[in-house]
C-alpha cells in the first residue's frame, strides 16, 4: 500500500496503521520511521490503581497483548510498580516489545532512572532491560547505550559495568523503506500539526535547561495571549515578571500545586518551592524546572530531590539522608552527629555554600571542617561565639559568618595563606553611635591577638559622632592589638 494511502487511513482514524508502521520499522530499522511512530502516538495513560499492588495487577493484565496505541501508557506504568514486578515483565520478552517507542523509553529511563529505580534494588530490572536492548536488531542501540551517563544512581551502583558487560552483537545498518520521501513528508506534516502548547510544554520539561525550548514556547503562548508566554519573554529580556507570577503562579504549578506551600517562578516556571506536609509524587513533570527546594524539615523528600535535573540548593533540611551529593547550597539544622557526618563526608564535593543552624544553642562546633574545606561561604546561625573561635583553626579559604541575631553580623575572612585574620563587623540594622559601645561583645570568643584587620561596617545613614568613632577605635585597638581598625559606611 502506498504511503499516501496509509496517511489517508490514519487521518480517517484507522487504528491498524500504527501497527503496520511498526512492522515496517522492524524490517528496515530506519530512524525516520521510528520518529514517525513516535509522532503518531498519543499521550501516555498508565494503567490505573491507587496502590502499588493495584497498579501492578492492572499492568500485568494489560501487558499480555496491548493495543499499539496504548504502548506509551504501558511503558509509563512500568515505572509505577516495584522493580521486581517490572523485571519479571521484561523477562518475558514479549514480541510486541520490539517497537521504537519501547526502545526510546527504556533508553531514556536508563539515562535518568525514575524514582524507585535509581538504586541497587533495581539492578535486576536494568539487567533485563540491557540484555533485551542488546538483542534488538537495531544498529543504533549500541552507540546510544555507550553514551548513557546516568545521574541518579547511587555511587556504589555498577550501572556502567552492567551496561558494558552485556555483549553487543553486530546488526546490519538500517535500510531505506519504500517511498522514504513520502514518509518524511508525512512526518513533517505530523510534527507541524502536533505543535500545541502541551507539546511545547512537554519539550521544556523533557530538557528544562534548554533555553531554546522555552523561547519557542514563549512565542507560541504569546500568539495565543497566554500570560505565561509574556512572563517568559519579560524575563528573557531582563525585566521582572513578578506581577504575572503573583496572579497566575498557582496555575503554572499544575499538578504539583497541592504539594507546594509557596513558590517563586523564573520565566513562567517553578524555580523555588516550599514543600507542604503530605504525600509527594516525584514523577510529575512540573517539578523538573525547580532549582531550589525548601523541604520544610521533611526527611522523605529524597526521591523527589534525586530526579530534579536543575537542583542546586536544598533548604530547611534536618538530616542529610536524601540530599543529593551534587547540591551547591545547603541550608540545614543539624545536631552534633549530623554536623560531624557532614564535615567528614567526602560525598558533598560540589557544596559551595553552607548555612548551618545547630540544633541546640549549646552545641559545640567541630574541631575541624575536614571534607568541606573547599566551601566558598559558611554561615552559622548560633548565639555561641565558640563557632568563630573554632573557625580560626579550620582550614579552607572560605569566609565564616556568625549570625546570632544580635547587633553585629560577624565574618572571619581568610588571608592569602587561608588563615582567618580579618574580622568584618556589619551592623545588623539601623544604627546610631550606641552600637559602637558594644565592641567588646563584637570580638567576644575570638582569639583577638590573631586578628590582623578589623573592619566595622555601618549603614550609610548611621548617626555616629566623630568622638564615638574615636572611642570605638580605641576599644578595638586595646582588644585587638595586632589589628588595623577600619571604619566603613555603605
Amino acid at each position: 500500500m502506498s504511503r499516501s494511502a496509509l496517511e489517508d487511513r490514519w487521518a480517517r482514524g484507522d487504528p491498524a496503521v500504527l501497527p503496520e508502521l511498526v512492522a515496517l520499522w522492524r524490517v528496515h530499522r530506519h530512524p525516520d520511521l521510528a520518529a514517525l511512530v513516535q509522532a503518531l502516538s498519543g499521550p501516555a495513560h498508565p494503567p490505573a490503581g491507587s496502590t502499588r499492588a493495584e497498579r501492578a495487577h492492572a499492568l500485568r493484565s494489560a501487558w499480555r497483548d496491548p493495543p499499539s496505541a496504548d504502548l506509551p501508557g504501558l511503558l509509563a506504568g512500568l515505572f509505577r510498580v516495584d522493580p521486581d514486578t517490572a523485571r519479571l515483565l521484561m523477562a518475558r520478552r514479549d514480541p510486541w516489545l520490539d517497537d521504537p517507542r519501547v526502545v526510546g523509553a527504556l533508553l531514556d529511563a536508563l539515562a535518568a532512572p525514575p524514582p524507585g529505580f535509581g538504586s541497587a534494588v533495581a539492578l535486576g530490572f536494568w539487567g533485563e532491560v540491557v540484555r533485551w536492548l542488546r538483542s534488538v536488531p537495531d544498529p543504533t542501540i549500541g552507540a546510544r547505550l555507550a553514551a548513557i551517563a546516568p545521574r541518579s544512581w547511587a555511587p556504589a551502583t555498577p550501572l556502567h559495568g552492567l551496561v558494558h558487560a552485556v555483549p553487543a552483537p553486530e546488526h546490519p545498518d538500517p535500510s531505506d523503506p519504500p517511498e522514504l520521501d513520502a514518509l518524511r513528508g508525512w512526518l513533517g506534516r505530523t510534527r507541524r500539526s502536533g505543535v500545541t502548547a502541551e507539546v511545547l510544554l512537554a519539550a521544556v520539561y523533557a530538557d528544562p535547561a534548554d533555553r531554546a525550548a522555552r523561547d519557542v514556547l514563549a512565542d507560541h503562548l504569546q500568539e495565543a495571549g497566554d500570560p505565561r508566554g509574556l512572563a517568559i519573554a519579560r524575563e528573557r529580556a531582563g525585566r521582572s515578571a513578578r506581577a504575572l507570577a503573583d496572579q497566575h503562579g498557582a496555575s503554572w504549578l499544575g499538578a504539583i500545586a497541592p504539594m507546594v506551600a509557596r513558590a517563586s517562578f523564573l520565566g513562567g516556571f517553578a524555580d523555588r518551592v516550599v514543600l507542604r506536609p503530605g504525600p509527594l509524587d516525584p514523577t510529575l513533570p512540573e517539578w523538573r524546572t525547580v532549582r531550589i527546594v525548601h523541604v520544610s524539615g521533611r526527611t522523605d523528600a529524597g526521591p523527589l530531590l534525586a530526579v530534579l535535573p536543575l537542583l542546586e540548593a536544598v533548604e530547611g533540611a534536618v538530616a542529610l539522608d536524601g540530599v543529593p551529593a551534587h547540591v551547591r547550597r545547603l541550608e540545614a539544622r543539624l545536631d552534633e552527629s549530623g554536623v560531624r557526618a557532614l564535615v567528614r563526608s567526602p560525598a558533598f564535593t560540589g557544596l559551595t555554600e553552607l548555612v548551618l543552624t545547630p540544633a541546640s544553642s549549646r552545641q559545640a562546633p567541630p574541631s575541624a571542617i575536614g571534607a568541606l574545606a573547599d566551601l566558598r561561604t559558611l554561615t552559622v546561625r548560633s548565639p555561641d561565639p565558640a563557632w568563630l573561635r573554632a573557625g580560626q583553626d579550620w582550614g579552607g579559604a572560605f569566609p565564616l559568618t556568625l549570625d546570632d541575631g544580635g547587633t553585629w553580623r560577624r565574618t572571619l575572612e581568610p588571608d592569602a595563606h587561608a588563615a582567618r585574620t580579618r574580622l568584618v563587623l556589619v551592623a545588623a540594622g539601623p544604627s546610631d553611635g550606641a552600637v559602637l559601645g558594644t565592641m567588646r561583645d563584637a570580638v567576644a570568643g575570638l582569639e583577638a591577638g590573631r586578628l590582623r584587620e578589623v573592619v566595622v561596617r555601618l549603614p550609610t545613614r548611621a548617626r555616629v559622632l566623630p568622638v564615638q568613632h574615636d572611642i570605638a577605635r580605641g576599644q578595638l585597638a586595646r582588644l585587638c592589638p595586632q589589628a588595623t581598625v577600619v571604619f566603613e559606611t555603605g
